[in-house]
């Protein structure tokens, strides 16, 4: 398991503590299986950006705090520099760069998303 989807999957053990919820009521309000949760919140399973943005919305927290441990704090305007923006690699194949990730209230979630071959 890659850092990274560890850390994802403390984040999401986390959430879960401080909301004081049991997986069971976590995965039934996202529409998840109990087992496919439990793998994500253990790292065990890949994570998806879908997942995690039923969980994030669910919940009312940024998909960005979910993703890379940051909140974020610019509300008239955020600019990302071309190669700039935040990444995370979840899979070896498939590496997201957040185009927004320091705007907050924002209507969507913009990524590039690269795929290796």
């Amino acid at each position: 398991m890659s850092d990274q989807i560890k850390q994802i999957a403390e984040r999401l053990q986390g959430l879960r503590d401080v909301l004081e919820l049991t997986p069971d009521e976590v995965a039934k309000s996202c529409q998840l299986s109990v087992e496919e949760y439990l793998g994500m919140e253990s790292g065990e399973k890949d994570i998806s950006v879908s997942a995690l943005q039923k969980i994030a919305r669910k919940y009312g927290i940024a998909l960005d705090v979910l993703m890379f441990g940051e909140e974020p704090k610019m509300s008239s305007y955020f600019l990302t520099r071309c190669g700039s923006g935040v990444s995370v690699e979840r899979t070896k194949a498939y590496k997201y760069q957040s185009l927004a990730s320091g705007f907050r209230g924002r209507k969507a979630d913009p990524f590039i998303v690269t795929v290796e071959p």
